[in-house]
């Protein structure tokens, strides 16, 4: 299970992905670790994890502090990145929220905009 993780006293300045493990979906979960999305010292915010066709495994997630929309792959055992992110071009800017769906051959990305910014409907892609 993945979650967003803010270090007790640090505000919201970094935030962390936090990830706790289990052997059964259902839980219980037990903490295993952290670490900072989007190559950033300072993290990412809202994020989806997302299983593609071909099986691997992407963290979709608004970098901090610039807010550009990156993805990176999971490591094959999902507890890590497995290295570099790369910005998703043509996202607004603040996009929150992420979720990605496959319909008819092509992911859709779906997102709303950052504090009080109107819903995204990002463009789709094959």
């Amino acid at each position: 299970m993945y979650f967003k993780y803010y270090p007790k006293g640090m505000g919201y300045k970094i935030a962390y992905v936090g990830v706790a493990v289990s052997d059964s979906p259902t839980g219980p979960f037990m903490y295993s670790h952290k670490f900072l999305g989007c190559g950033s010292d300072e993290g990412s915010g809202d994020f989806c994890m997302f299983r593609d066709r071909q099986g691997a495994v992407r963290h979709y997630s608004v970098r901090k502090p610039d807010k550009q929309f990156c993805y990176g792959a999971l490591r094959d055992d999902l507890l890590y990145p497995a290295g570099e992110y790369c910005p998703l071009e043509g996202i607004p800017l603040h996009t929150e929220a992420p979720a990605m769906v496959w319909i008819d051959g092509m992911y859709y990305l779906l997102g709303s905009g950052s504090s009080d910014l109107p819903a995204i409907l990002c463009s789709p892609y094959q």
